[in-house]
């Protein structure tokens, strides 16, 4: 079915009901879950500190 599901999740329950039905997908189809964390209202690093 699925190799790999990408969840992204934020803490919510709506987050973890998603990553809940991708676990179900995942162990159906012997695929694998990866997780990104998703974040809001922080500042980006990148280039020093400059934001474009």
């Amino acid at each position: 079915m699925y190799k790999r599901i990408l969840v992204p999740v934020d803490g919510t329950e709506r987050g973890a009901a998603a990553l809940g039905s991708a676990l179900g997908l995942a162990k159906l189809g012997g695929g694998t879950i990866v997780g990104v964390h998703v974040a809001t209202g922080t500042r980006s690093t990148c280039g020093r500190g400059r934001h474009a």
